[in-house]
Parts: C-alpha cells; structure tokens; sequence
C-alpha cells in the first residue's frame, strides 16, 4: 500500500518545467518595434541594483549591479530564462531555484509591453505552480541600457537537457 501511494502521488505531481514553451517558438514572431534589447542590460529602475541581460539566442540571465560593476556569477546556471517576442509583447519565462521543495524549479512567466526601441512596460508575473498572477498597477517601466558585460549565454541549466534539445526551435540553437 505504502509503495502505491507513493507512485501514485508521483503521477498527480506536476512536471516541474510545466508552462515552458517559449524555447519552442521562434525568438521573435512579429515585430512593431526595434527593440535594443540584444545583448544589452535592463534596470528595473534608474536606482535599482538589479536588471536583466538579453541574447541574440533568446536566452536572458538576471543580474545585480553595484556602481556600474556585475555582481553576478554569470558562469551560473541558474537564474536564466528564454524570452519571446510577438508584436509589442514580450515574454519571458524562467525558473525558480529552491534546493528545499519536491520540485527543485518551477516557471515563472513575465509580461511586458514594448513601448519604444529601449523601455517597455512589465504588465504581470505568473506562477505556474500556484497557478497565481501578480499584476503591476501600474506598470512597472524598465529601460534597457547598453553594456559591455557579456555572460556566456549557453550555460542555462536546462541547456543539455533531452526535452529542450528535443523541441527548442532553430533560431535558439
């Protein structure tokens, strides 16, 4: 009985990359604006120390900032995420990093509207675990700044994984 409830239990636990499909559509789809977003830097304020670098792969890491210096591990595997661009919307999904869950990653799927060629306004974060979403009201306005920092953006933890070698599209190879 033990052993059948365990089994059991494994079949009604959600997969913990349940939601991520981005890496399977191409980087962008359509495009209504020019966004600078390649290999260059987000801050979530003029005074944050956190912000976002951008591929030309689709890939995108986080990372923090002191006076202009990463202070970031960007050899990492964590904290990446792939990104998606459809008319003015951009989307980014990305994981979660908890040692002390069943599930050790779980998807989080950001929302943005691009607003010029350099901010765009991030609309909502959703949760596909709690199946939950935070809505920002208002919006919260990111300005994308250049950079001469350059992550190495193959190193995403589920880079070699079969399911993303599997199905991810061309253009993110």
């Amino acid at each position: 009985m033990f052993l059948y409830t365990l089994a059991s239990c494994h079949y009604l636990m959600p997969s913990c990359i349940d939601g991520f499909e981005v890496y399977k559509k191409p980087i962008i789809l359509t495009s209504t604006n020019n966004l600078k977003l390649i290999n260059g830097f987000y801050s979530k304020s003029i005074n944050s120390n956190s912000g976002r670098y951008f591929f030309s792969n689709g890939k995108t890491k986080s990372a923090m900032f002191s006076n202009g210096k990463s202070l970031s591990e960007f050899k990492n595997k964590e904290n990446w995420a792939d990104y998606f661009l459809n008319g003015d919307t951009l989307i980014i999904q990305g994981f979660n990093h908890h040692n002390q869950e069943l599930c050790r990653r779980w998807v989080f799927e950001t929302k943005g509207l691009i607003t010029s060629d350099t901010t765009i306004l991030l609309l909502s974060i959703h949760d596909y675990r709690f199946k939950t979403t935070e809505v920002f009201n208002p919006p919260l306005l990111i300005s994308f700044v250049p950079s001469s920092i350059r992550p190495d953006s193959t190193v995403a933890w589920y880079q070699n994984k079969s399911w993303y070698k599997e199905q991810v599209h061309p253009q993110r190879k």
